[in-house]
Parts: C-alpha cells; sequence; structure tokens
C-alpha cells in the first residue's frame, strides 16, 4: 500500500503476512517530494511480481508537474531513482500505470491550451511523442484516467465532458500499443454526470467498467 504527504512511501506485503490496518508502516520513501511535491501516486506489479512499479505527478515549477516513475525488483526493498515518463512545460496529471506481459505502459492528461489523454510503453520513457488518445479545448476536460492490459491489448476509460455533461469514454489497442481505437462513450445515455471510473480485467479478457453518477451514486 502506499501513504502520500508530499512525497511518496511505499510498502509491500508478502501473501502470508498480515498487514495491520491503520498504523503507520515502517515504508520505503520512494519520492521525498523536494525541492516540489510528490502527489497522486498509482501501483502496478507483473503478474509474476517480478517487477512492482509506481507512478506519481512530479510538482516540477508552480502550475507544471510531471508524470513519473520508480520501480522495484525485490518486491519493494528498495526502489529505482524517480524518472520522468514524460516532460513539458504544460501541467501533466493523474499519471496511471498497467503492466502488459512485462511491458508498462503508462497514460496521463496534459492540461494545456488543447487539453489531451496520452500514452506511452515504457520502452519509449521519457516520451518525446507520446500517443494522443483524446483531445479538448475546454479546461479540466479530460478526467480520471484507467489503464488495464493482457498481453498486447491494452484498455483505457475516462470522464470527458466537464463540467456538466461527463461521459465515461474508452479506447482500446490491439497492438501493444502502436495504436489506438477512436473513443467512444460507454456509459447510459441518460447518464450525463459520470466520473470516476474504474476498470478490471478477468482472465477470458473482458473488461469491466464501473463508474460513480455525481447526482445519483453508482
Amino acid at each position: 500500500f502506499l501513504l502520500i504527504s508530499s512525497g511518496v512511501l511505499a510498502k509491500t506485503a508478502a501473501p502470508e503476512e498480515t498487514p495491520v490496518w491503520g498504523t503507520l508502516p515502517n515504508g520505503t520513501l520512494v519520492s521525498t517530494g523536494s525541492p516540489n511535491g510528490a502527489f497522486g501516486p498509482r501501483i502496478a506489479a507483473r503478474d509474476n511480481g517480478s517487477q512492482i512499479m509506481i507512478t506519481f505527478s512530479k510538482e516540477i515549477a508552480s502550475g507544471n508537474n510531471d508524470p513519473y516513475f520508480s520501480f522495484s525488483t525485490d518486491n519493494g526493498k528498495s526502489w529505482s531513482t524517480p524518472a520522468a515518463i514524460y516532460s513539458s512545460s504544460a501541467n501533466s496529471v493523474q499519471p496511471v500505470v498497467a503492466y502488459a506481459g512485462n511491458t508498462a505502459h503508462a497514460a496521463w492528461i496534459e492540461r494545456a491550451a488543447t487539453e489531451s489523454l496520452r500514452t506511452a510503453p515504457r520502452s519509449a520513457w521519457p516520451a518525446t511523442n507520446p500517443t494522443s488518445i483524446a483531445t479538448s479545448t475546454f479546461p479540466s476536460d479530460i478526467q480520471d484516467p484507467d489503464i488495464a492490459a493482457s498481453g498486447d491489448f491494452i484498455y483505457i476509460v475516462w470522464g470527458q465532458g466537464f463540467p456538466d455533461n461527463i461521459r465515461i469514454r474508452f479506447s482500446r489497442s490491439t497492438n501493444g500499443g502502436t495504436s489506438y481505437s477512436a473513443g467512444i462513450v460507454i456509459d447510459p445515455t441518460s447518464l450525463t454526470d459520470a466520473s470516476t471510473p474504474d476498470r478490471a480485467l478477468d482472465t477470458a479478457g473482458r473488461v469491466h467498467v464501473v463508474c460513480a453518477r455525481v447526482s445519483s451514486g453508482i
């Protein structure tokens, strides 16, 4: 599990361990937040447990965040020095990560004059030409991305339509992230204020998505 307070703290538990919830763990400080903050951590692991990865937003300057990552190959005992997934002068936030086999794929939002949802595989980090999944000219229009992967299939969900008509959208890659389908709306037509989508991928390859309806629950 992760704790965050101007930095990113990580701790892993073996299957036979019984975590003690509600107490401060003796975790590893992955990012100190110095000289600026680190926030919004997400975590993923390879199916075989050979690597664990954390992504988070790193504050470079006021109003300028970049998506960063750190990984562990010894079950969380030690972590790599945090490094950029992507760097720009814009405000890149809400990075998420998933493994397709041994390859990590990240997605994040870049808030600029033309806002975009972007993605890139680990082999391209720090990304110089990430794939754009969605764009918008409205501020903070794209929200809450999430990602899942299995083999060559990568699935991304997000909310778009801020503030009054947010709909949940979906895109997928069938070739390991080389290209992605056009985003489609997947929530019911009556659901015009959806938010915070999450997804699960089962062993049969089915994608399951849940979201909240701001005015009336889940």
